[in-house]
């Protein structure tokens, strides 16, 4: 086989392989592969970003790099890649940044603090390319300060909020504090909601607007006074447009609300109760999911509504029809697997490849877990969806999902996965209890360079002392000493 001219240095010269030759690319990555399994760190990475010189972006495969890096890690390279990560220059964005993703995979389940140090840096360098960079750190940063709050350091996470940029992910950041603080720091909640309220906001976005609205109403029903509650809800729930959104923030209000003020959660569930249509059926399951733990009557009225929808022919949404196998099956076992099994077979033969979540929660609370297991690592879905299933699928694990997570600010409002995780975790919980051991592998699984921030809340419940861990290198990479 013809080898690649190299240098007397060691290294492959810059001529890389034609672009339209791809089984000389190929001859080039058997050669990295044979010097990372000898441990070569220098030698097996420069052949890699050689042999990826003259290929257009969109041809470049992290699977490459991801396969290197787990061929030096196994050889006792780790250290040495991570440095030539640090510096590589000739290596595209794309390429350093699956090898950092891929080197914090192996120290997921060790050193979690190291793990998400890689993870920030892979997110360093794909932010560097492009042009909504500065937006994606700042709303993972926000995420990392509600889990730093779950953990029970609200003040820590109120000087990490001060950082973010964006006005918008501010004020939902500091809504997402209030939220996770609320429990434990009644003060603090109040304070951060009302910094989040005093924020001016500037975005046009549509989906950041009314996600931020939405953060700041739950904030507001989570911590403040009765007589405060209300006027707080109302004001804010006007802003968004459309009464699908003005009901999903009443929605999500009233979970915070029973504590403080249940007769105005009884005003909202009734005003919803007289509007329900089939439109509206992520709205209700947030109510539902509200409603179980406090109001048996009120939940049976949405539950009812719910298992007798009528939809057009052809209109139901299949993540409708999931969250509907996990109702029917409190009643109907062998209707909710017959539906659920279609449903699994639709999204297998690709006639159906959107968001998976909801269906793989659905899965594991009817006891298909392998089923639930395949779908959240489907390598079709994107590393940020398969993230998000993982890390919902571990707080399920856990039995701990917690109070709702506000939406984040870039993300589909109307998305209902943490109403079902809720919903499966009260209907059908974990038959022998929470098994912490798989949520941590489902955790270590969900850390990736793309979707490390869904892991985060669940994280916090979890293992809490992994996220203070965390803190120590985040505020030392922002400069905030003690």
């Amino acid at each position: 086989m013809r080898t690649p001219p190299v240098r007397a240095s060691g290294t492959p010269s810059t001529y890389g392989p034609p672009a339209q030759d791809r089984l000389w690319a190929d001859a080039w990555f058997a050669i990295a592969e044979g010097l990372a399994r000898a441990g070569s760190a220098e030698q097996a990475w420069a052949v890699l970003v050689a042999s990826q010189e003259d290929q257009e972006p969109f041809d470049e495969d992290d699977r490459a790099a991801s396969r290197i890096v787990d061929l030096l890690t196994g050889a006792g390279a780790a250290d040495r890649l991570e440095g030539l990560l640090s510096a590589s220059t000739g290596a595209s964005p794309r390429t350093v940044a699956a090898g950092f993703a891929a080197l914090a995979r192996h120290f997921a389940d060790r050193d979690t603090a190291r793990c998400l140090r890689l993870l920030d840096q892979a997110q360093q360098v794909r932010d560097a390319e492009g042009a909504a960079a500065y937006s994606n750190r700042d709303e993972r940063l926000a995420v990392f300060a509600g889990a730093l709050a779950r953990a029970g350091r609200a003040e820590e996470a109120e000087r990490l909020v001060a950082t973010i940029g964006s006005p918008d992910v501010r004020a939902w950041a500091y809504a997402a504090v209030s939220v996770a603080s609320a429990d434990t720091d009644a003060q603090a909640a109040l304070h951060c909601v009302r910094q989040a309220a005093r924020v001016t906001r500037m975005s046009q976005d549509g989906w950041v607007r009314e996600n931020t609205a939405t953060a700041i109403v739950q904030a507001w029903a989570r911590s403040a006074s009765a007589d405060r509650l209300g006027e707080a809800v109302e004001q804010i729930a006007g802003e968004l447009s459309g009464d699908s959104m003005s009901h999903r923030a009443r929605a999500l209000a009233a979970e915070g609300l029973w504590a403080h003020a249940p007769e105005a959660t009884e005003r909202l569930f009734d005003a919803f109760l007289a509007h329900m249509d089939h439109s509206l059926v992520p709205e209700a399951a947030h109510f539902l999911a509200a409603a179980l733990p406090h109001d048996p009557v009120r939940g049976s009225r949405v539950m009812e509504f719910l298992l007798g929808l009528s939809y057009p022919r052809g209109f139901q949404p299949d993540e409708d029809r999931a969250l509907f196998c996990l109702l029917t099956a409190t009643t109907d076992s062998a209707a909710a697997r017959h539906t659920l099994e279609r449903l699994v077979q639709k999204r297998e033969s690709g006639i159906d490849r959107g968001p998976a979540t909801v269906l793989a929660l659905v899965c594991a609370a009817l006891r298909e877990s392998e089923a639930a297991h395949a779908m959240a690592l489907d390598s079709t879905a994107g590393e940020e969806e398969r993230s998000e299933t993982l890390a919902h699928l571990a707080a399920y694990a856990a039995g701990a999902p917690g109070p709702s997570v506000p939406t984040r600010p870039m993300a589909e409002p109307r998305d209902c996965a943490h109403s079902a995780l809720r919903l499966a975790t009260l209907l059908f919980p974990p038959p022998a209890g929470p098994d912490l051991l798989h949520a941590r592998e489902l955790l270590a699984q969900a850390l990736t360079r793309d979707g490390w921030h869904h892991a985060l809340p669940v994280l916090a419940a979890v293992d809490p002392a992994a996220v203070l861990r965390t803190r120590d290198v985040v505020f030392a990479h922002l400069g905030l000493g003690d």
